[in-house]
């Protein structure tokens, strides 16, 4: 079997179409469909139903997928192995990240990696906590930095963070030194990226906050700009404010409330990952 055309497969599914796939990965799409199709009769089964809307997996299809990420993730680490072994540092790294990491702890950490292990490519893919939890089950992460919920295994503790109010200026609260709970729910709510599991998301589930969502963006930033604009007020971790600037207020609860912050692994690192792991210094670990 070549492993290079499961590859090829995860793609196709992650794209939906044989032609999308094609753009990215360079090829012409007769020819991946040759290969596609080549693999489905080296399989003996038929994995893709294919329509004028693009493709989708049969049953079959669905069956085998979890294995073949599996094949693609530990080939990748067999040859990371044997690189190692022959002395060269060469390899892959894909990291997992909720938005305030991206933005503060991974450029310095990135460079530092880079400077040591410099053929070692890297892909770093941002998303929310439930997200970054199945890339890292189904192998698409090597590690992700993300915010603990309860008892997670493979769990390594970066730092707590303070969860924070985001008001405007001009907010009566701008000049108070907190911002109490009993007034969240009286504010109309920007929530950021809804649905996604945040970590605003689930302080409200946990604390049964019935949040005033009067609006809702599909990026930090924005919600950060639009609570400037004294459309209401928002909250995150103090860490996704660090390096902005505006005439945002950011005021802590009262009482203080704090998210746990670190990276998480799957069962087996892979190289890569605990090199990356090692370049983390005490700073990120205080």
């Amino acid at each position: 079997m070549e492993l290079s055309k499961y590859d090829v497969f995860l793609k196709v599914v992650e794209k939906g179409s044989f032609s999308a796939a094609a753009e990215e990965l360079g090829y012409s799409p007769s020819g991946l469909n040759r290969m596609m199709s080549a693999l489905e009769t080296e399989l003996d089964l038929p994995v893709f139903n294919r329509n004028k809307k693009g493709i989708c997996l049969t049953h079959n299809g669905e069956q085998i997928i979890e294995y073949i990420r599996k094949m693609v993730y530990w080939e990748r680490q067999l040859k990371e192995y044997i690189a190692e072994v022959k002395g060269l540092e060469t390899g892959h790294l894909n990291v997992g990240t909720i938005y305030s990491f991206a933005s503060t702890l991974l450029p310095d950490l990135v460079r530092r990696f880079r400077a040591i292990y410099p053929n070692i490519t890297i892909s770093i893919m941002q998303g929310g906590h439930q997200e970054l939890s199945t890339w890292l089950e189904e192998g698409k992460a090597d590690l992700i930095f993300t915010t603990g919920r309860g008892q997670m295994e493979n769990w390594v503790t970066l730092k707590k963070d303070p969860m924070v109010v985001w008001v405007s200026k001009d907010h009566p609260f701008a000049s108070k030194p907190f911002f109490p709970w009993n007034r969240i729910e009286k504010e109309p709510f920007i929530l950021t990226m809804a649905g996604h599991d945040t970590d605003t998301e689930f302080f409200a589930k946990e604390n049964d906050l019935k949040l005033n969502i009067q609006y809702s963006s599909r990026d930090y930033y924005t919600t950060y700009r639009m609570v400037e604009a004294g459309l209401g007020i928002s909250m995150n971790n103090l860490m996704m404010t660090q390096h902005w600037s505006g005439e945002v207020v950011v005021l802590p609860l009262k009482p203080e409330v704090y998210v746990e912050m670190g990276i998480q692994f799957p069962r087996h690192r892979s190289l890569s990952a605990k090199k990356f792991f090692e370049c983390i210094g005490p700073d990120e670990l205080g």
